[in-house]
């Protein structure tokens, strides 16, 4: 499956990455390599994390306390958002309870 990335997911990562440079030099291309590697196994199996709201699921990155939110259209895998598992994004983005 190809991958379709919203700009919004773009710029969480981007701004998720500067924080983390911010922070410690290196530590934002560590986030970024994570959510790299998180794609990749979205990659492999696309199927692999639970429906969390209609069609959404959210995979979480292995070190740093985000998700990817993405969902299944077609033969696209779209990647929707980025975001701190702290935030509540279903209620803040997509107007529903989460």
């Amino acid at each position: 499956m190809e991958f379709r990335i919203a700009v919004e997911a773009e710029e969480d990562i981007e701004l998720a990455r500067l924080f983390y440079e911010a922070e410690a030099r290196g530590l934002g291309e560590r986030f970024h390599a994570d959510v790299l590697a998180t794609l990749d196994h979205i990659g492999l199996w696309p199927k692999g994390f639970q429906l969390r709201w209609l069609h959404y699921r959210f995979a979480p990155l292995a070190v740093f306390p985000f998700h990817i939110i993405y969902s299944l259209e077609g033969d696209f895998i779209v990647v929707h958002r980025i975001h701190h598992m702290h935030q509540r994004p279903l209620r803040r983005y997509f107007g529903a309870q989460g």
